[in-house]
């Protein structure tokens, strides 16, 4: 699984430090649409460091399928051993065997390519805009020839840290990343150990079948949408709302749970930029609540880690419990976060 620079990494490393301007972000734009679509599946072993406490290696068996379906399950360290990320192109699910405890978001259908082009086009801008890069030379990862990467912030900036990047000549695809939060320290770190270009799929490989003892939280994106004033009186926490969203994003609808427990989700999806909030009464510690990199949300502390291209945060806020999971720059939702009140 990659952070959601590694997008941006795929659009704006082609332009090869060229001038920001619109008509090469679109031609890079393009080229890495087409090189995405040529990938047909994937299976890997990634390992990442910066996520959990005491800086422990996170490694994880990764499969991938043509366009939309991913699914990273957690085989090391072994108190998180069977967590799973899992999207098969309808369904986003999470489980977190050691809480019994599993989410479950339906109707979230993928983007049309136009979409996703459209985004690498303006991810590539972001990127060209906020950094310099450098080219480093070549070098193996994953038994694959990759191109080195360096970027450079242009002016300091929450969230825009210089960094260095692999990216495989073929694929174009990053192999490799790591984020340098002070000077040649580095405070994540994310690189295939291994992977299989075209490796069978098995078919059940993007399902996360939950025990009859779990905790499941569902929420239907299908669903027909309620006002919030009327959700409001029907909450046993604050329902509490974004003041800050990116231009083209707002709160489409609040969708109930489907839970005999209060909680709502808000539906802030625009094209192919995924962002929901997801809103219940604090019960103390949440799963996987010591994993991510810490972040500040205001004065409260709040996690950030990664669930394939989404950035996951989750904080508490007085009464209520909130998680925000996006496909946006990690500081662009750090910033919608902060904003939520």
């Amino acid at each position: 699984m990659r952070l959601r620079i590694g997008v941006a990494l795929v659009v704006s490393l082609v332009l090869l430090a060229a001038s920001c301007q619109g008509i090469y972000a679109q031609m890079a734009a393009s080229k890495a649409t087409q090189a995405f679509l040529g990938i047909e599946s994937y299976r890997a072993v990634t390992r990442e460091t910066g996520i959990l406490p005491g800086n422990e290696e996170l490694v994880k068996d990764v499969v991938y399928q043509k366009p939309w379906k991913l699914a990273a399950t957690v085989t090391k360290p072994e108190a998180w051993k069977g967590s799973r990320f899992a999207y098969d192109g309808v369904t986003v699910s999470m489980w977190w065997p050691s809480e019994l405890f599993g989410i479950r978001i339906l109707g979230a259908a993928p983007p049309g390519l136009d979409q996703v082009e459209q985004v690498m086009e303006e991810d590539a801008l972001w990127a060209a805009k906020r950094y310099a890069f450098a080219y480093d030379g070549w070098q193996a990862v994953a038994g694959r020839s990759c191109d080195v990467w360096s970027g450079v912030p242009r002016e300091k900036e929450p969230f825009v840290y210089p960094y260095t990047a692999c990216m495989d000549r073929a694929s174009l695809m990053p192999l490799s990343l790591t984020l340098f939060c002070e000077p040649k320290k580095p405070c994540y770190s994310f690189s295939f150990e291994s992977i299989t270009l075209g490796a069978p799929v098995p078919e059940d490989a993007f399902t996360i079948h939950y025990p009859k003892n779990a905790v499941v939280f569902e929420w239907d994106l299908g669903d027909p949408g309620e006002p919030v004033e009327s959700l409001r009186a029907e909450m046993n926490f604050p329902v509490l709302l974004p003041r800050d969203l990116p231009s083209g994003l707002k709160v489409q609808k609040a969708v109930r749970g489907r839970s005999c427990i209060p909680m709502l989700l808000l539906d802030m999806r625009s094209g192919a930029r995924f962002v929901t909030l997801t809103e219940m009464r604090s019960l103390g510690s949440a799963p996987m609540s010591e994993a991510g990199i810490p972040v500040k949300i205001g004065s409260a502390d709040g996690r950030l880690t990664f669930m394939g291209v989404f950035g996951v945060i989750a904080w508490v806020k007085g009464r209520t419990a909130l998680t925000l999971v996006g496909n946006l720059p990690a500081g662009a939702l750090v910033t919608i976060a902060s904003s939520v009140k």
